[in-house]
């Protein structure tokens, strides 16, 4: 590739989402301006294949790497891109796509192809999770137990996922906590969801933690006790509509560092789930991942 030129990786992760990835390869000689950046595709062969990825086109000093996919996608590919000078381009054609839409990043792959035109970057933070890192939102409780049944159900997509909430809902039990924050506040407690978020939503507008910010140098954490049944609907209103409050049942706590204990196991990172997780230490990483925006 010639110098002069922006060098740009695209890389597609053939499993994400609902099957848009393909269009990738008609799309870009539409829409990538030859005459500013020289770009190659290549496609992942397995998890973590990305993040590996990832780090070799920084060796190679590339100026951006695009990944196409979902939050999944993207939290490999920031695991490779953290602390370097290349930049992450997000395309997303996942189910969720909930730090694209926390971006305000077009779902219409034409459009969002055509930011890598774009000159503009952003700093963004991330957040150190024991010896990981995440860049949109984790948690514990439910959502990484659907996590866990969503990354075996064999197929991938809302309906999908849709389903796993609605078979877990049954059989998941609540989990114990006990959290201390930096700042030296403490919980212990009974909770049936601990989201910790780097940005605001899980996908699909389902906006878990509202006041959460990409630059703010904090992470929000929105802690949900076991409600009533009839408490349900007016929460997943509010979840769906960004209007969530703190109550009785839901409280929000900032912070740039803590560690948690929980009775469980399992949580997720941006979705993918994980085990061994019944310590965890978390704690802002600022400014720690360029990304392209429009």
């Amino acid at each position: 590739m010639s110098t002069n030129k922006t060098k740009v990786a695209i890389i597609i992760n053939p499993i994400s989402g609902v099957g848009k990835q393909g269009i990738i390869e008609t799309l870009a000689p539409q829409v990538i301006d030859a005459s500013l950046l020289e770009y190659e595709i290549v496609y992942t062969q397995y998890t973590g294949h990305l993040t590996e990825l990832c780090k070799h086109y920084v060796t190679l000093n590339y100026d951006v790497v695009c990944a196409v996919g979902g939050d999944g996608t993207m939290h490999e590919a920031a695991n490779g891109l953290i602390h370097s000078r290349t930049a992450l381009c997000v395309i997303p054609t996942g189910s969720g796509n909930g730090l694209a839409r926390h971006l305000r990043i077009s779902l219409q792959l034409k459009k969002a192809l055509q930011q890598l035109n774009s000159t503009r970057r952003i700093s963004i933070d991330c957040v150190q999770f024991n010896h990981t890192h995440f860049v949109n939102v984790a948690g514990i409780g439910f959502d990484a137990h659907v996590a866990h049944a969503f990354a075996n159900a064999g197929s991938r997509g809302l309906k999908t996922y849709i389903k796993m909430c609605l078979r877990s809902i049954s059989v998941f039990k609540p989990i114990t906590i006990a959290l201390k924050t930096n700042d030296n506040k403490t919980v212990q407690g009974t909770y049936f969801i601990v989201a910790i978020g780097n940005a605001s939503q899980y996908g699909n507008n389902a906006t878990i933690c509202p006041v959460a910010e990409l630059t703010n140098g904090t992470m929000c954490l929105t802690l949900v006790k076991p409600m009533p049944w009839w408490q349900f609907p007016m929460f997943l209103t509010r979840l769906f509509t960004g209007k969530l409050k703190q109550n009785k049942y839901i409280q929000f706590i900032e912070t740039n560092a803590l560690a948690l204990t929980q009775s469980a196991s399992i949580a997720h990172l941006d979705g993918e789930a994980i085990i061994n997780a019944t310590t965890i230490h978390c704690k802002i990483v600022p400014n720690a991942l360029s990304v392209v925006v429009d």
